[in-house]
């Protein structure tokens, strides 16, 4: 009995002791998950009153991040400024793809900018509105901030060598409506298309309008999306109807006029160097690998490509080069487009597009077909002599312009000197002496030479050509029948090439005007003596001249032209 008592005591303090120790363990769990849920809600609490604060603060800050935001934006329009003048300093150089990029990003929160400010007035009553407002505020200002930031290296080096443009238009007459000529320029088109064909030479008469179809080749948007690079350049110099023993000694400085026409195209930087050699190698390696297109008008003599730095190794290099002799084109070029005659139509059109608007034409009779029949279709020839009539208001001028006209005997027009006696009609329709006098004396300037205005009529005054009209007058009315054209400088004029060729002619057949022109001809020395003899006027202007005769027989010697030669600092007594 007692055993058994025993047993159960034990029993139940054992029991005691479980109760004990899952009281505890119930405790300790009970305080250990308060404790977590205790700190558990704490953090809740506070990720949530977190940005609470934050967007408070963005609401009572609303007008401080309005003018921080103002403050960014006038330090980025500031540098902004300094970057455009540093890249607008250069004309041969742009800003480098990188400060490309930034400057877009610039302009384009500038725009931000401002759509957030204007958001501002008035500023947003509603709680929300404000902080979300003020928010954006603050993020945009950091943004400017950071482009303000990067912005600061484009201050200094930002410049890259400028490409050249893929094309220069120039100044080009409507032939599109003329299929003499506008045909010239398709079959051009249909050969530069060829893959194999790289020269191309278009040849006829001077006057017939090739320059007009090599104008239009260069301003054509077909061509311009084929080549890279379009190159427009003129050979000038002589050629046209000058003495022969001369045009052969004017083909050294043409030359070097034309490569740095070139190179100045490309854009390359040749400063003072005239070794020609030099220049054209400079070209060379510039127009290696591009697809390039050389359009060279006038072409007067025959010209090695080499020489100019065009290269048979130039793949993708193309030549249209135009000329009045037949053999150059043949034996430079690979395909010959003749430029013929324009057909009776299209000399009709072009005479009455010439004259300008005359709605009254028909009352003039036969006279304006009759006119445009006397000018052979020949291009040069309708135009001068169509802005010669259009100053005729009465039927008696046209008939006796036309009268004037028909005295030069019918010839086939094949020559350059055929071209000057027709162009002559122009000079003998002058009505006064004076006039014609101040016309030829235009001729002694260079080619190309722009005259200023003042200047050419205190010459006319020294002569005393102009004793009995005004100086001013004369000159208007040689630029109205277009024997003199006025320049894009202003009040400077100067003579089309072939009329000044022409205009040479005429002086060297009349005993009173005999003159010597040899200028712009890089001329180190004097003409020979017997070239001074007997002459009136002599020019000699744009030379290399060092020195002049100390004994010469020029006593009828009235005008001597030396401008242009810089290293000539002592004109002898005789010649005063």
């Amino acid at each position: 009995m007692s055993t058994n008592t025993n047993g159960s005591g034990a029993s139940s303090a054992g029991k005691d002791v479980a109760g004990n120790l899952v009281n505890g363990l119930a405790s300790g769990v009970a305080s250990g998950v308060a404790a977590a849920f205790t700190g558990s809600a704490l953090n809740v609490v506070g990720n949530i009153a977190s940005p609470g604060f934050k967007f408070c603060e963005y609401v009572r800050n609303l007008d401080k991040n309005r003018e921080r935001l103002k403050d960014e934006a006038k330090k980025l329009c500031a540098r902004m400024a300094d970057v455009s003048a540093k890249t607008n300093s250069d004309r041969m150089k742009q800003p480098n793809q990188e400060c490309r990029l930034w400057n877009d990003s610039a302009h384009k929160l500038e725009t931000e900018i401002c759509t957030l400010l204007a958001e501002c007035k008035p500023a947003p009553s509603n709680y929300l509105s404000r902080g979300e407002l003020s928010k954006c505020l603050a993020d945009k200002a950091h943004e400017v901030h950071r482009c303000w930031e990067d912005g600061s290296t484009f201050t200094t080096d930002v410049m890259v060598k400028r490409p050249p443009e893929r094309f220069i238009k120039v100044k080009a007459p409507k032939i599109d409506d003329k299929p003499t000529l506008y045909g010239v320029v398709e079959r051009t088109l249909g050969y530069l298309r060829a893959k194999d064909l790289k020269t191309i030479g278009l040849w006829g008469m001077v006057g017939v309008g090739k320059t007009a179809i090599m104008q239009n080749l260069n301003n054509d948007e077909q061509i311009a999306k084929m080549f890279d690079i379009v190159i427009f350049a003129t050979l000038s110099g002589a050629g046209n109807g000058e003495e022969p023993q001369y045009a052969a000694g004017k083909f050294q400085p043409a030359k070097v006029r034309l490569l740095r026409e070139i190179a100045e195209r490309l854009m390359l930087n040749i400063g003072d160097i005239t070794d020609t050699r030099i220049i054209a190698s400079r070209i060379l390696e510039e127009l290696k690998g591009k697809k390039y297109l050389l359009l060279l008008d006038d072409v007067w003599e025959t010209i090695d490509l080499e020489d100019i730095g065009i290269s048979e190794t130039h793949t993708d290099g193309k030549v249209v080069l135009a000329s009045r002799h037949r053999n150059i084109c043949k034996e430079k070029c690979s395909e010959i487009i003749h430029v013929g005659e324009l057909s009776s139509a299209e000399a009709k059109k072009l005479f009455k597009e010439k004259l300008g608007q005359r709605e009254n034409l028909s009352s003039f009779g036969p006279f304006p077909e009759l006119v445009v029949r006397e000018c052979f279709n020949f291009p040069l020839l309708i135009d001068r002599v169509a802005r010669t009539f259009k100053l005729k208001e009465r039927i008696l001028q046209w008939d006796t312009g036309l009268k004037n006209l028909r005295k030069w005997p019918n010839v086939n027009i094949q020559g350059v000197d055929e071209v000057l006696d027709f162009l002559r009609f122009c000079y003998e329709e002058l009505d006064d002496e004076d006039k014609k006098v101040c016309f030829l004396y235009g001729a002694l300037y260079s080619e190309g030479y722009e005259i200023f205005e003042d200047y050419l009529l205190e010459c006319w005054r020294a002569e005393g050509f102009t004793a009995r009209h005004s100086g001013c007058d004369i000159l208007v009315d040689l630029i109205n029948v277009s024997l003199l054209e006025r320049c894009e400088k202003m009040k400077h004029v100067r003579m089309n090439k072939i009329l000044r060729n022409m205009a040479l002619k005429i002086s060297s057949e009349r005993e009173d005007l005999r003159c010597l022109v040899r200028a712009n001809e890089e001329l180190e020395e004097p003409p020979e003596k017997i070239e001074w003899t007997g002459k009136r006027r002599i020019s000699l202007m744009d030379n290399k001249l060092c020195k002049l005769p100390d004994e010469l027989a020029c006593d009828r010697l009235s005008t001597l032209l030396l401008q242009g030669n810089g290293n000539l600092t002592l004109i002898p007594e005789l010649f005063f």
